[in-house]
């Protein structure tokens, strides 16, 4: 496969609308709000893998076991189409969230892909970082995401994925 040098992905004009849409939410906020709820939040994803223009399909869980909401382990899986072979990535991940919403983090990343034409398909360990938005829970209401991820598995490809998504409270406390 050869590199696309220059080129917008598709996606854009989509990003511009979800960076317009999710951030709102989060401004309403104000800093005077209370603290935000922690628990256990799970949802879906759908995105684009920019590397191979695949359709990503996900599922993640956030768990937030400190009383300040600071910090969220996400397992996560995703799915997606290419070659003509079904891939995934199971990825352990640790986010900080410094601000009300926004996110970073990393972890390791389990890829099972076509790394070689004559080997087949693969497992191979890495890790991945990455940066979203958020806003904190509230019970009964489903919580949009976008997510930003780039995923290093030896010298493979470098996928890069940006997915949108929407969760649901579990459990809170506060």
């Amino acid at each position: 496969m050869t590199r696309r040098r220059g080129r917008t992905p598709r996606a854009f004009p989509f990003l511009i609308l979800i960076l317009i849409l999710i951030p709102a939410p989060l401004l309403a906020q104000g800093p005077s709000a209370q603290a935000p709820a922690q628990g256990v939040v799970a949802g879906a994803r759908v995105g684009i893998d920019y590397f191979s223009d695949a359709l990503v399909l996900g599922a993640q869980v956030h768990i937030q076991p400190d009383p300040w909401g600071l910090f969220d382990l996400m397992p996560n899986a995703e799915v997606s189409r290419r070659g003509g072979s079904n891939n995934w990535q199971l990825n352990a991940d640790l986010a900080v969230m410094p601000l009300r919403g926004l996110y970073a983090g990393g972890g390791a990343a389990f890829r099972h892909t076509l790394y070689e034409e004559d080997r087949g398909l693969e497992t191979r360990t890495g890790y991945s970082v990455f940066a979203g938005l958020r806003p904190p829970p509230e019970r009964g209401e489903l919580n949009p995401q976008i997510e930003l991820r780039w995923t290093f598995v030896g010298d493979f490809q470098r996928p890069r994925t940006i997915t949108v998504g929407a969760n649901w409270p579990l459990l809170l406390w506060r």
